[in-house]
């Protein structure tokens, strides 16, 4: 893998004036617009198939009606912008090093339109794809202005590494989101369903506050949201629209995953579009905004929505639960489970905290712990998500501090009353292991032996952006030089995202040496490649993005799921 950096085309690369977006925007055509951004949404991939694949597009399909004068600009602009290299001795054009489309840009034009009036109309239509066009151009703008704050404020080419992390970090939540391949997103929503359903099921009062969210739908129970949610996805791999004439049963859940007038024009981090990833076009028309943030109505954007929805009923009880009896003893259970089966010493904390011995409560025990010889696997799972408000507003102390407070060590209530987080855990962890604290579980031969392989489980992708990794190291690095007898023991610390878990399963049993290669693959380059998350390296490197799925991998999931048998 190699990253390529892309030069964005801005507002001020084409054209002289200086119109904004709240002055085009009242000359559009609103539904126009979203149907034409829907799908360049979906089909971005095809857009840039190829290094000519979107300048084509935007001259020959998008504005196929617009004077050649224009047409003129736009390819001189990207003639301009654009590396360039010899093939076989003549000069040619790499328009693959310059880009208008994008996947933000899209999702930021498709929440601004999204918050207007549908109603709004263009009389003059072939005005509108040009219109549209230079509002891309201006989104452009107002990413890069982002973009530019983190520059100017962490770039240095005199930089630390810390310094070159940190601004890595910050660079990659101004452009978090990048398409996946359909399997890797479905897989591990399903199976995470399933597993909070059967969950669900078990605890009586939490099982009818979600029958109460799925009456607020129209539903009558689990089955049926699974059923129309899996429908539904399955009708927007194939187009941009569904019609409620073709498919009656679904009216319930398009009218629930609808814009209804909720959305705000201001930058959100597209938390309306997660929430309402379909908007209604007419009585029985309903265009599909965003196929991936429709996806996550499995199961992660149904989280959310329920976690809003307990709140009445539970307060903050039912969050509580949902962390330490779902993900803890669940969700990450039978995750690993998934990947190991019944290979090597395995126990979940549950497990390890059912042997009777004196003081065990205020031992520190990982959420999992896995030996495969001398090879020690320590898990600590964290569902913690970074806030959408520090995001927006890109202030880098309040997002570093809080970034410590959850990964590191909390000193929120003051410096004396310090909290142990994830990279101070896993480390206490492999000082107890060491010190023969561990053996009443794991009878092992010789500490003195053991390697120590430090996880961080995360349920939020946020986590799994460019420097994340390679910031909690460094965290790690310096607790890791106060325990010399064992430093050299501790291999560096690995953030794995649940989801890899669901989806590679057995092809992560070798999990030592995936993690030794990943290391070794951020070792060995520069710049934005040495930065990459475990889960952009199993889908770009190891496995390019495609893994054998077995059912037998996942029988203990689907076991008594409200799945029909087979």
């Amino acid at each position: 893998m190699k990253t390529k950096l892309i030069s964005r085309v801005s507002y001020a690369d084409i054209f002289k004036g200086n119109e904004s977006i709240s002055e085009l925007i009242v000359k559009s055509d609103v539904l126009k617009s979203l149907e034409l951004l829907a799908i360049i949404n979906k089909y971005q991939y095809k857009i840039h198939e190829k290094p000519n694949s979107e300048i084509q597009f935007i001259l020959t399909e998008w504005l196929i009606n617009e004077k050649q004068e224009l047409k003129k600009q736009i390819l001189d602009c990207f003639i301009k912008l654009s590396e360039k290299k010899k093939d076989k001795g003549i000069p040619n054009v790499d328009f693959s090093s310059v880009s208008i489309i994008n996947r933000t840009s899209t999702l930021r034009l498709l929440e601004i339109f999204s918050s207007l009036d549908t109603n709004q109309k263009n009389p003059n239509t072939k005005q509108n794809s040009l219109i549209l066009f230079k509002l891309y151009l201006l989104v452009n703008t107002e990413i890069s202005s982002r973009q530019d704050k983190i520059f100017k404020k962490l770039f240095s080419k005199k930089a630390s590494f810390m310094d070159d992390i940190k601004f890595h970090v910050f660079f990659g939540l101004t452009h978090p989101l990048q398409k996946s391949n359909t399997a890797k997103l479905i897989v591990p929503e399903v199976l995470k369903f399933i597993q909070f359903e059967k969950w669900i099921r078990k605890h009586e009062h939490y099982y009818g506050m979600t029958q109460d969210y799925i009456k607020t739908i129209g539903l009558s129970n689990w089955y049926e949201y699974f059923n129309d949610v899996f429908s539904l996805n399955n009708i927007a791999t194939r187009n941009h629209k569904v019609s409620i004439k073709d498919y009656p049963v679904l009216k319930h859940v398009l009218n629930f995953f609808s814009s209804d007038g909720d959305f705000l024009s201001q930058w959100s981090e597209f938390i309306n579009l997660k929430k309402r990833p379909i908007i209604r076009l007419n009585k029985e028309s309903y265009l599909i905004l965003d196929f991936d943030f429709l996806l996550n109505k499995f199961f992660s954007g149904l989280y959310h929505d329920i976690l809003k929805f307990s709140k009445a009923y539970f307060g903050n009880k039912f969050s509580q639960d949902y962390n330490n009896l779902f993900v803890e003893e669940i969700l990450l259970v039978n995750s690993i489970q998934s990947v190991f089966g019944k290979s090597y010493i395995k126990l979940s904390e549950r497990e390890i905290k059912k042997s009777k011995i004196r003081g065990i409560d205020n031992l520190g025990i990982p959420d999992y712990y896995i030996r495969n010889g001398n090879k020690v696997f320590l898990f600590e799972c964290k569902n913690s998500f970074i806030s959408n408000s520090n995001k927006i507003d890109l202030d880098t102390d309040r997002l570093l501090e809080e970034i410590r407070n959850k990964f590191y060590f909390d000193s929120s209530k003051g410096k004396n009353r310090t909290k142990n987080k994830a990279v101070k855990q896993l480390l206490s962890y492999i000082v107890n292991s060491s010190q023969n604290k561990f053996t009443f579980f794991d009878k092992t031969k010789k500490s003195s032996n053991l390697i120590y392989y430090p996880i961080i489980v995360v349920t939020d992708y946020t986590l799994c952006s460019i420097g994340f990794n390679q910031l909690l190291n460094e965290y790690m690095k310096i607790e890791i030089q106060k325990l010399r007898d064992i430093e050299k023991r501790i291999k560096p610390l690995t953030i794995i995202h649940i989801d890899n878990l669901l989806y590679y399963q057995t092809n992560l049993k070798k999990i030592d040496g995936i993690i030794l290669k990943y290391h070794s693959y951020l070792n060995n380059k520069e710049g934005f490649d040495s930065m990459i998350s475990f889960s952009d390296y199993l889908d770009s490197e190891l496995f390019k993005g495609r893994a054998p799925l077995l059912k037998k991998n996942v029988d203990h999931i689907l076991k008594d799921s409200l799945l029909p048998k087979e």
